[in-house]
């Protein structure tokens, strides 16, 4: 009768050990960046791609320029 716990115990250590290995050959997916923003004039959010804050009116086609260089 005790060999079946101890079978048990072995299937599990070593469905675990199986698990570990494919995990760890699949790295995760990259971050990607938000697709919102927020204006830095007036803290609405918009969208990243925005030329201008529907909101304020903010130009922000040289915030972004200065961003992708900062990167």
């Amino acid at each position: 009768m005790s060999e079946i716990p101890v079978f048990w115990v072995l299937l599990y250590l070593l469905a675990a050990l199986m698990a570990t290995a494919l995990l760890a050959k699949h790295p995760r997916a990259p971050v990607e960046e938000p697709k919102l923003i927020q204006c830095p004039d007036c803290q609405m959010t918009i969208s990243r791609r925005a030329l201008m804050c529907p909101h304020c009116g903010l130009q922000l086609n040289h915030l972004e320029v200065s961003e992708e260089n900062a990167a």
